[in-house]
This record gives structure tokens, C-alpha cells and sequence, in this order.
């Protein structure tokens, strides 16, 4: 298997477009976090609050990233965690909301994967419900394999952009479920080729997805390196949650009450 490059030809323009990016907008992800909770705070629509800080959070991060922030990154990336997993909980408990999100639970495997990465995983365990990342994180080999095999075959033909839904996955999952390391590079390698070709933009900056397989690889007693610019040295190590276990998001208080009435 030919190694694969650190990084791609397009990683230093992405890099120098974050920080153009953050120069030109300064405070703007702070400055769109007080403008959605300020209208949360009149309409009290938790559920659209959560979505909308998961893809914010989510950008912050990179920006981070991109700053050498490495602080920054992890608690960014555990607020978009959070965020996210809160939006299941509303929608799980039933909670109204004014908006319709079709698609944001088709991204729960990556988020999944973004708890395992920076240690936020036991603190939602109650949402894992039927996923394939939960299962696999927790040994549950056989729940994990019968959800792999009713996986949907891929539309070859229908362009993709990051590479995350799990049915992109199968052949990652089926070589952790075997426990053939060869065979998981392999296929890890394989899918970091096709959205670092594929994509329109640079749209992986930080490929939460990779961190999370690997280090569920791990608690099966695989060592799989992958030394490349999307899977920062600093998320492969162990998370000591302790240091971010008081971040909260906006209204996670009244959340709280509101899901255990």
C-alpha cells in the first residue's frame, strides 16, 4: 500500500483561508452565539438553538485549528458535542420546536466519533440507541456487525463530500470487527484518498471520523497509526475530561429541567 501524504496539495490554502477568514470576521462565531441565544431567550426554541451551535462550534474549531489553539479545539469540539446531543434529547423527549432539520441526525455516527475523540462519550451514552459507533465503543460486537450488514449499498454514482455516513464506512467497520489492522489502514487510507479528491472545497479539516475509529480500535488492542494533517497528534492522545467537564452551553440549564419533567 503506497503511503499517504501528510498532507494534501490543498491543506496550506485552507489553513491561510481560516485565518483570512477569522482575521476578517474577528469576534463573528461569538458575535452569532449571542445573536442565537438572544433569540432563543424570546422564543425558547431550545432544539434549533442546539443545531445551530453544533455547526457553529464545529467551525470554531478549525479556526483553532488553524491558530495552533490546541486548547481551544478540544473545548470548541466538546460544546459542539454537547450542542448536538441535546438537539437528540429534545427530539427524543418531543420537546416543540419551529423549525424542521431533516438531515442534522445523519451526521450522529461523526458525532459519535467526535465524543470518543475528546472524552465527552459516557456523558451521552443515553443517546447511542441502534448506532454503530455506540455499539462498537462499547464491545458490542455482535449488535455492531447486524447494523453494519443492513447498511444501504453505496450510490457510486452520487457525489460525496466528507465521507461519513456509515455506509461509506463498512469496509473500516467490518476490519475493526475482524480485528485485521492491515486491512483497517487499508481502508482508512482508502476513504482520506477519496475526500481529499472528491471534495468541491477542503471540507475536512479535522477528521473527527478517523480519531474516533482509531481509537476504538484501540479498546480492541489494534495499534493503527495514521499520521496525516486531518488527525492531529493532540486528539489521538488520551483527553483528560476533568479540565472541561463545567462547560455548559447556552440554556443547558433549562434544558435539563425541561427533559426531566
Amino acid at each position: 500500500m503506497k503511503n499517504l501524504a501528510y498532507q494534501s496539495k490543498k491543506w496550506n490554502q485552507v489553513i491561510a483561508h481560516l485565518l483570512e477568514g477569522e482575521k476578517i470576521m474577528g469576534m463573528g462565531y461569538q458575535h452569532e452565539i449571542s445573536e442565537l441565544t438572544e433569540e432563543c431567550a424570546e422564543s425558547s426554541d431550545y432544539f434549533r438553538l442546539c443545531v445551530c451551535l453544533a455547526n457553529t462550534y464545529d467551525m470554531w474549531a478549525w479556526e483553532y485549528l488553524a491558530k495552533g489553539n490546541q486548547e481551544k479545539v478540544i473545548q470548541t469540539t466538546c460544546m459542539a458535542v454537547k450542542s448536538f446531543f441535546y438537539a437528540c434529547r429534545m427530539k427524543k423527549a418531543e420537546i416543540p420546536t419551529k423549525q424542521i432539520y431533516t438531515n442534522i441526525f445523519s451526521r450522529m455516527e461523526d458525532y459519535i466519533c467526535k465524543a470518543i475523540t475528546t472524552g465527552c462519550f459516557d456523558e451521552f451514552s443515553d443517546c447511542y440507541e441502534d448506532t454503530i459507533m455506540g455499539s462498537l465503543y462499547l464491545g458490542e460486537k455482535e449488535k455492531a456487525k447486524k447494523l453494519v450488514e443492513q447498511l444501504p449499498e453505496i450510490d457510486e454514482k452520487r457525489p460525496e463530500v466528507y465521507y461519513i455516513k456509515p455506509q461509506f464506512l463498512k469496509g473500516i467497520y467490518n476490519a475493526l470487527l475482524n480485528q485485521n489492522e492491515e486491512l483497517l489502514k487499508e481502508e482508512l487510507v482508502k476513504r482520506v484518498k477519496k475526500y481529499r479528491k472528491n471534495m468541491t472545497s477542503y471540507a475536512t479539516v479535522i477528521d473527527f471520523t478517523t480519531i474516533g475509529l482509531l481509537k476504538t480500535a484501540k479498546r480492541y488492542g489494534m495499534n493503527v497509526e495514521l499520521d496525516i494533517a486531518e488527525t492531529p497528534a493532540f486528539l489521538k492522545e488520551d483527553i483528560d475530561m476533568e479540565h472541561f467537564s463545567a462547560l455548559k452551553i447556552p440554556f443547558q440549564d433549562e434544558m435539563e429541567k425541561i427533559l426531566k419533567k
